[in-house]
Formats: C-alpha cells, structure tokens, sequence
C-alpha cells in the first residue's frame, strides 16, 4: 500500500537571525542569484551554502532542513507515523543540490520518482530567515526559469492507492479517480488558484475526495463559497468569528452535496492556527491551536497527520477521527519554532 504525491522539490535552508534582520539577510542572500544562475548550480553545497551564510552579520544559526514541499510535508508526516511507503515525484536537475535532495529523501525512507531530469541546471533553494520571536521571510533562488520546475506527471510502475494533492491537472484527476474507484483515500489540500486554475476543476475533483482541507491563506476557499451562493462578510475568511460562523456552515452544507457523505472537512485559520472539523450530519469540533507556534505549514502537517490516522484505524490500530490528536500530533516535535503547547477543544452545537 503506497501513499503518492506530486509536487515542486527544493531544497530548504533555515537561517535564524537577531531580531529584525530577517529582511535584511533575505536582501543579502537575494544578490547571489546571480551566481547561482550563472553556474547553474552551488559548487560544494550545502557545506559552502552553510558557511556563506554563516559568515553574513546577524545570522545566528544555519540548519539545512532538506526538501521541503507542500505535497512532501504530509507525506512525511505519513511515513513517519505509520510506516507505510510513500512515493514524492517532481522534477529534478542534475548537481550537488538534487544530490542533496535524493540523499535526504533516502534517508528518510521516502521514495523518489523522478519525472524529468534537467541535465544541464541543478534545483531550486528555498531560504527561511528567521527572528527569535518567530517573525520570518523566505526566498526561492532558481539556477534557472522557475517554469522549468513545474511537476510532470507521466506513467509509473509504482502503487497509488493513496494520494495526497493540493491542486488540479489532468493527470492528477486521473490517479485521483483511480485512486477513489479502488477504495483508497484522496486528500484534498488545495493551494492558491495559479495562473491557468480554474475552481471548476477544483471542484470537479470534490466527488473524489475523502478529506478535504481549505485554509485561509488561499483564496480558494473564498471562491468555492461564492460558487456556494454563499453571502460573504467583507474580508471574509481572513476575518471571521469562528470556523464555525455562519458562512462557514453554508459553505460546508455545499461541499457535501459534492463530497462523499464520508468525507471529512477541515477549515484552518492562517491567522490564528484554529481548525474546525465537519462530517456529514455531525457538528463541527473546533480546536484552537497550541500558543506560541508560528502557523506557517500547519495546514499541511495536519492534512498529513489526518490521512495517517484514518490509513492507522484501517489497518486495525487506534486512530482515526480523533481530532484533540491530529492538532496534538501535527505540533508534537515543533517546539522549536518556537515554545510552548497548549490547546483548547470546543464541540459547536
């Protein structure tokens, strides 16, 4: 049984910083795209990456974190925490920074399907710079145009029986129909309408879906509340009393005229880390988040960290939809960014 994704592969670096240089050292690291375009890759990295880095004024630490993805988060999440093969395809270069990719993701027992190889550029570096109180700004420095990054899809020997994605294409609706025809489970997390999105394909892929995860951050969950019919306050998800107002009901009723009547739904605020879970014909538990976290990538450890448990309880071990658990455990071994866990359960009438 194997859990897919798909999606962009970079390698990230976080770089912690004195309080409030966070954008200055982003406007330093920012003039070395020159040198990495030029090369096409980073010659010695990531040891010569650390110790440029390190070298630069305010900068406290250096910690290289490794791919990151919103697609590879929840993947690693569910690896971790059941054991069960994972498959990440994307697209990857050739150089020290994509040996650096594969070697991470070998180590962490994740399987690599590379769907094209550019032979003559290396991959892309994602840049975090941190402050102390959790304040950050981040960067992506490409050896070449970003469009040649974007994740294709082709035919693949390797199982998909259960696939975690966070947008639309044509190859994606087919493993996803594959995938929902053969029992498995699809989670749904999609990420801000691109270019050429379009939320009618979104919410084509809705009938497929078992778990469906929209936050604040992205204006979809605007747009498929006014394909809802749903009458939305000004500023509204950013600014809302609850997960559980009364547009956030409206939207929901819609979403499971769509969904399965199995499906879970999960509604994230960006702004204060709460998220609200929904099942058909039940009322929504809302679960505040734990004080002192930085919201950033919360959605995706909780996406991750739900399909875990629901993929646990079908192989007969505890797990599932206990919700005080997915929030617990999608903070669990974060304390670093930065401090303490706390969190308070409300069930709505």
């Amino acid at each position: 049984m194997t859990v897919y994704g798909n999606g962009f592969l970079a390698y990230h670096i976080e770089v912690n910083v004195t309080t409030g240089q966070a954008a200055a050292v982003k406007a330093s690291v920012a003039k070395w795209k020159s040198e990495l375009c030029e090369a096409k890759t980073w010659p010695g990295f990531p040891d010569s990456m650390v110790t440029r880095l390190s070298m630069l004024p305010s900068v406290t630490q250096v910690v290289c974190e490794g791919p990151q993805s919103s697609v590879l988060i929840p993947l690693r999440m569910v690896h971790g925490m059941t054991g069960l093969p994972v498959t990440m395809s994307g697209v990857l270069g050739s150089g020290p920074i994509t040996q650096a990719i594969e070697d991470d993701l070998k180590r962490r027992g994740i399987d690599l399907e590379c769907t094209k190889r550019h032979a003559d550029y290396d991959a892309p570096i994602e840049f975090s710079f941190r402050e102390p109180d959790g304040h950050h700004e981040s960067l992506r420095l490409y050896p070449a145009s970003r469009n040649q990054y974007r994740a294709g899809i082709g035919e693949s020997d390797t199982p998909r029986d259960h696939l975690i994605l966070n947008r639309y294409n044509k190859a994606l609706n087919a493993i996803a129909t594959d995938v929902a025809i053969r029992g498995g489970i699809v989670s749904f997390r999609p990420r801000e309408l691109g270019r050429y999105d379009r939320i009618e394909d979104y919410i084509s892929l809705l009938p497929l879906t078992q778990q469906l995860m929209l936050s604040t951050r992205h204006g979809v969950m605007r747009k498929l509340a006014q394909q809802a019919g749903v009458a939305l306050p000004r500023k509204w998800p950013e600014v809302m009393e609850n997960l559980a107002d009364d547009s956030c009901r409206k939207l929901v009723e819609w979403l499971f005229q769509h969904l399965p009547k199995s499906a879970i739904v999960v509604l994230h605020s960006y702004e204060d880390g709460s998220s609200g879970f929904y099942e058909h014909g039940s009322a929504p538990v809302l679960i505040d988040s734990p004080t002192g976290y930085d919201h950033a990538s919360r959605a995706a450890r909780i996406q991750g960290v739900l399909l875990a448990l629901s993929l646990s309880s079908a192989s007969g071990h505890q797990g599932g939809k206990r919700y005080d658990e997915v929030i617990e455990t999608a903070y669990r071994g974060t304390e670093k960014r930065p401090w303490i866990y706390h969190h308070e359960r409300t069930n709505v009438a």
